[in-house]
């Protein structure tokens, strides 16, 4: 598992350090533009998508121009194991901005600060979103759902949250959306339970191709 995911932050290349700069950088770009208006909700799940964005397109990308994948099979490393290290990979991804976001608001650099609702909701509609994007990617392949990736990681997620407020009249980009700790326990079960149902989708398309 672990030489899987260190094969994949090498596809990265230069990439991995711009993702690690953005998660830094666009948390204080996005609290500064607006004025400290915007939720903390907002700016964690724009940092995470652009960052992840560009950790996995060049994943994708270079996996598809050496066919990673087909060589991959062709060593002693389960279909199972292959794509438990790309989910493993984004939660790690997601946890390096968490820690970011809390270490820029420790230091009074960032405002707001992060409730547990915040990280709860962000995991969940962030483990969603991979819900998609792996099965797609191994089902098809990265030159066949690249505008698909663009819209789901960075065009949805920017304007979805702006529309949920006219919608369903939940506001989620200048204010506070709190869930119960309950809730936010359930929505985690939830993510998880998402998660193992795409690893499964992704594992069958994996087999098919």
């Amino acid at each position: 598992m672990l030489t899987l995911i260190e094969k994949d932050i090498k596809l990265i290349g230069n990439y991995f350090w711009v993702s690690l700069i953005m998660s830094v950088i666009m948390p204080v770009f996005l609290s500064q533009q607006s004025g400290g208006h915007y939720s903390g909700m907002y700016i964690l799940m724009m940092t995470l998508n652009f960052s992840t964005y560009f950790i996995f397109s060049n994943i994708f990308m270079n996996e598809d121009k050496y066919k990673g994948n087909v060589y991959m099979l062709a060593l002693p490393f389960g279909r199972k194991q292959i794509v438990l290290a790309k989910y493993v990979l984004a939660i790690l991804s997601y946890i390096c901005v968490v820690i970011c976001y809390m270490g820029l608001c420790l230091f009074n650099v960032l405002f707001p600060k992060l409730s547990h609702s915040d990280v709860s909701v962000t995991f969940f509609l962030f483990t969603l979103i991979l819900d998609v994007i792996f099965p797609l990617y191994y089902k098809f392949s990265y030159a066949k759902i690249k505008s698909v990736l663009l819209i789901i990681m960075i065009i949805l997620p920017t304007w979805g949250l702006v529309l949920l407020k006219y919608i369903l009249n939940v506001e989620m980009v200048y204010e506070k959306f709190e869930i119960g700790i309950n809730w936010g326990i359930l929505v985690n079960i939830l993510s998880i339970l998402f998660m193992l149902c795409s690893i499964s989708i992704s594992i069958r398309a994996l087999n098919q191709n």
